[in-house]
């Protein structure tokens, strides 16, 4: 990360320049390539948390697609079931139901 910061602001590279970070735990005074990486460092922490707050609502939504996939066999079955005793019921070779 720090040599990320020096190719970008090479032509400004000045360690003695500060910034005034205010923040939960008080007020500091860094330097602009502190600063910069602490915003960097900010920044991916927000962008992991999305990333794995959807990677999770991507895995309700396939577990919860798993359970209607398994729930619409279940009741495919019990029909196919259900159509497989009617034939037997009305047979239509003795053209008798029962």
């Amino acid at each position: 990360m720090h040599g990320f910061y020096i190719e970008e602001n090479s032509s400004e590279i000045n360690l003695k320049k500060s910034k005034i970070d205010i923040g939960l735990t008080g007020i500091s005074l860094k330097t602009e390539k502190e600063y910069y990486i602490d915003e960097c460092m900010k920044l991916y922490n927000i962008f992991k948390i999305k990333s794995y707050g959807t990677l999770g609502l991507h895995g309700i939504l396939i577990g919860l697609l798993l359970y209607q996939m398994l729930k619409v066999q279940k009741i495919k079955n019990k029909k196919d079931k259900l159509d497989k005793d009617d034939l037997v019921l009305f047979d239509e070779e003795q053209n008798v139901k029962i």
